[in-house]
């Protein structure tokens, strides 16, 4: 196998596993906001923490080993847009860890912060499409 299948082979099961996390995310926010379960929101911001790591990686990967690799006049607007969106989506879970952090100080911030997780899920699982079905099939 060469290096370049490889590293489309790692990032589709990455990209299956950060699409399978946006229901549960979701879910497990609904259940902190119905419940107003601080406890469950420090496990909330830890699962956030965690994630934002493997999209730091997972970037990282795509920037410096894939797109390097594929680049060509007819694909370049496309990654010049997806290495925005994963500017935007670091940016977006920064938001939501102090969004976090304000309600564990005792603000009321909820609806910005569901607002802010619509945000991010909406942004991530548009992304993971874009790189599934616009980036990938051109390769």
């Amino acid at each position: 196998m060469n290096f370049l299948f490889l590293i489309l082979k790692d990032i589709q099961e990455e990209h299956k596993k950060h699409g399978n996390l946006i229901p549960k995310i979701e879910n497990l926010f609904n259940e902190i906001r119905r419940n107003l379960d601080l406890k469950k929101l420090e496990d909330f911001k830890k699962i956030l923490k965690d994630l934002k790591i493997e999209l730091k990686e997972h970037f990282f990967k795509e920037e410096s080993k894939l797109f390097p690799k594929i680049i060509n006049k007819s694909n370049e607007l496309l990654i010049t847009n997806l290495e925005k969106e994963h500017m935007e989506l670091l940016n977006l879970l920064e938001k939501l860890d102090k969004n976090i952090e304000r309600i564990l100080n005792g603000e009321y911030i909820w609806a910005e912060f569901r607002y802010n997780i619509k945000e991010f899920l909406h942004t991530l699982n548009d992304h993971i499409l874009k790189e599934d079905y616009q980036l990938l099939p051109s390769i």
